[in-house]
C-alpha cells in the first residue's frame, strides 16, 4: 500500500505541475539574436530545490529519514516547481516541500483548492489547505517566500483522519519556517 500511495502521488503532482506549467506559457526560453537560426537555451528558474538545498540536519529535526528522499520534480529542466519527500522511518507518511514561483493569492483562486484557513507560521502569513482532487489524505501549509511561495505536505499512507495530517503539517511547517529563504 506504501508503494502505492507514493506513486499516486508522484503521479498527482505530476499532473498538477504539468497543468500549471503548460497553463503559464513562456518558460524563459531565449535565443542569441532574433531571427538567429540557433536552438533556444533555457534559462534557469532560481527556485530554492528541497532535494539539493534542505540540509539533512533540518530533515532529522523533523523525525525524517533522509535516505527516502524522493525527487518529484526534474532538476535540470526549467520549472515553477520543484518537489522532493521524505519519510520518516517510524510510520507511515511522507512530508513534500514544495518550492513555487507560484502564489499564495493564486492558490487562494485555484478552484481544486479547499482552504482550511488562514495560518501564521513564524513571521508569514500563510494558509492551511487541501487538495479537492486529491484522494483526502493530505494537508498543506502555503508560506509566501519572495520567490512566489513554499507549501509542506504531510500525506499518510493509511486512512489516518485528515486533521492530524494537518497537525502534523503545521508541527513540520514551523520547523522549517525559519530555514527558508524569505
Amino acid at each position: 500500500m506504501h508503494t502505492t500511495a507514493t506513486a499516486a502521488r508522484t503521479a498527482i503532482a505530476a499532473a498538477a505541475i504539468l497543468g500549471l506549467v503548460t497553463a503559464c506559457g513562456d518558460l524563459g526560453l531565449s535565443s542569441t539574436e532574433p531571427g538567429t537560426p540557433t536552438a533556444a537555451t533555457p534559462v534557469m528558474d532560481d527556485l530554492l530545490d528541497p532535494c539539493t538545498d534542505i540540509p539533512d540536519e533540518w530533515l532529522i529535526e523533523l523525525g525524517l529519514d533522509p535516505s527516502t528522499e524522493q525527487n518529484i520534480v526534474n532538476p535540470d529542466k526549467i520549472s515553477s516547481w520543484r518537489i522532493c519527500g521524505w519519510e520518516p522511518s517510524v510510520f507511515s507518511y511522507r512530508m513534500d516541500l514544495l518550492s513555487s514561483s507560484h502564489t499564495i493569492d493564486e492558490t487562494r483562486k485555484n478552484p481544486d483548492i479547499e482552504i482550511l484557513r488562514e495560518i501564521t507560521v513564524g513571521t508569514r502569513q500563510g494558509l492551511l489547505n487541501r487538495s479537492k482532487v486529491e484522494d483526502g489524505r493530505s494537508c498543506y501549509v502555503n508560506l509566501p517566500a519572495e520567490q512566489g511561495m513554499f507549501a509542506i505536505a504531510v500525506s499518510w499512507f493509511d486512512n489516518r483522519p485528515i486533521e492530524e495530517a494537518c497537525d502534523l503539517t503545521i508541527e513540520h511547517a514551523t520547523t522549517l519556517e525559519p530555514h527558508l529563504p524569505k
